[in-house]
């Protein structure tokens, strides 16, 4: 199930994935964030644009 190639997140809007998220609040941004740390690919969505650029802004800081 896992990717080789994961560990990083992306912006891609055509992915394929494993497991699929909506909400990336608290809960949801933490889950997102231990599957890809455990190689799995996730596709996430949240409707509101701050939480994406919240989540986003994370992923970057926590990635430098």
């Amino acid at each position: 199930m896992g990717n080789a190639d994961s560990g990083a997140v992306k912006a891609n809007s055509a992915a394929k994935a494993d497991f699929g998220m909506i909400g990336l609040g608290v809960m949801g941004q933490n889950l997102v964030l231990n599957l890809v740390d455990h190689g799995i690919t996730v596709v996430a969505f949240d409707p509101w644009p701050e939480a994406r650029e919240r989540f986003f802004g994370g992923v970057v800081a926590r990635e430098q």
